[in-house]
């Protein structure tokens, strides 16, 4: 049953029915609204959803990014959706989508860069939710000072975060940058396993972890170091142990460092959800891994650590703010290590290994534990109530 006053149209940066638009997000956001009691109307504002003109306009400029990174190098980054031709682009789809639903009240935009709010025909309850605005990007990840055209589109963001009614971030360090920056109320819902969750014998999917050795990475080319320093760790543990361990990395192929050809490594490259067998061979790895390894020191790829721990994987991870304020300064649900090298990951193998079968039972156990509420269906509900109490 529909609920009143909860008609939204939701503005996505890609095709919010696709599983692969900016990491599975809209799509299950979407799906668990609706499921909620939502109507939601999709509308996608991103460069592929514009007419052939705009499209080689886009080409044009991108072209003359590509230029000047070619002069100035990659940082500061120039791309299409930070140049103000893109905004334009995305005001004139919001404003002819919105007059296509004239009673629709809430307007969510999957991120920071555009409300709704400063349209002249807006919908009363503006919603923004998004990972991270660029400024907590360039400045905190990135660990540099925003270039000029950064700071311009910086500044554009600035002025659509402080128009809307409701910003939403979905993590709490961030959370605590942009109120401190911003000088704004910013809400943090918790947090949320980024897929679909499918069911899982617990006792049988533990037994199979306890007995197999297989060490697991999921991770882009930003986390490859991290990769690099488990492959060496487990080159060095085979070494010493008539025991040997396996590497199974998703995410990086055998041609990106000359250790992922090792024999006890396997490369599946990216595997997509939006592939049966490529979804089916993503889970089966999951829930055959001895613990999930990601020891990138800062942002770590929480999202698929939090998927892999919902599946009784313990973790083995340098910590950073996000996970501390998550899930504490101590790590009962796998090994935290101090930093992101070969002799620290092989310390948390070394601990993983040597635990008694009852000792990771219950760390797997843990894992699951500390993220069984993290699912879409909670998320929604309480994105929900936002709506219905405003």
């Amino acid at each position: 049953m529909n609920l009143p006053d909860t008609k939204i149209i939701m503005f996505t940066e890609g095709d919010a029915n696709s599983v692969d638009t900016w990491s599975n997000i809209p799509y299950f956001l979407s799906q668990s609204l609706e499921a909620a009691g939502a109507v939601v109307y999709r509308s996608d504002i991103g460069p592929a959803s514009s007419p052939k003109a705009e499209k080689l306009l886009f080409l044009c400029v991108d072209f003359a990014a590509h230029c000047l990174r070619k002069v100035v190098g990659n940082n500061p980054i120039y791309e299409l959706n930070r140049t103000s031709v893109y905004y334009q682009s995305v005001l004139r789809k919001m404003k002819n989508a919105l007059a296509q639903h004239p009673d629709v009240k809430n307007c969510l935009t999957l991120t920071f860069s555009h409300s709704g709010a400063l349209l002249s025909k807006c919908p009363p309850r503006t919603f923004m939710l998004c990972d991270w605005p660029i400024e907590y990007l360039i400045k905190v990840q990135q660990n540099r000072t925003p270039g000029i055209l950064e700071k311009l589109a910086i500044k554009r963001q600035i002025k659509e975060i402080l128009a809307a009614d409701y910003v939403i971030t979905l993590f709490p360090d961030v959370q605590e940058f942009m109120e401190r920056t911003y000088k704004r109320k910013i809400l943090y819902l918790g947090n949320v396993i980024n897929s679909k969750l499918i069911d899982f014998p617990e006792k049988e999917t533990i037994e199979k972890k306890a007995r197999n050795n297989h060490y697991l990475f999921i991770g882009r080319q930003k986390y490859i170091n991290s990769a690099i320093s488990l492959v060496q760790a487990a080159e060095h543990y085979n070494k010493n142990h008539e025991t040997k361990i396996t590497i199974d990395i998703i995410g990086l192929t055998k041609e990106m460092n000359p250790l992922f050809s090792s024999d006890y490594v396997q490369c599946y490259g990216y595997l997509s959800k939006e592939n049966e067998e490529q979804e089916k061979l993503y889970y089966n790895l999951i829930l055959h891994a001895k613990a999930i390894v990601n020891t990138t020191e800062g942002w770590n790829g929480m999202s698929s650590l939090i998927e892999a721990m919902y599946y009784d994987t313990p973790v083995i991870i340098v910590p950073n703010p996000n996970i501390i304020k998550t899930f504490g300064n101590q790590c009962d649900f796998g090994v935290y290590c101090k930093k992101d090298t070969c002799k620290a990951v092989l310390e948390a193998i070394l601990t993983i290994q040597a635990m008694p079968n009852k000792d990771y039972v219950l760390t797997c156990q843990q894992a699951h534990k500390k993220v069984e509420t993290f699912t879409w269906t909670n998320y929604a509900k309480k994105l929900i109530s936002l709506i219905k109490n405003d």
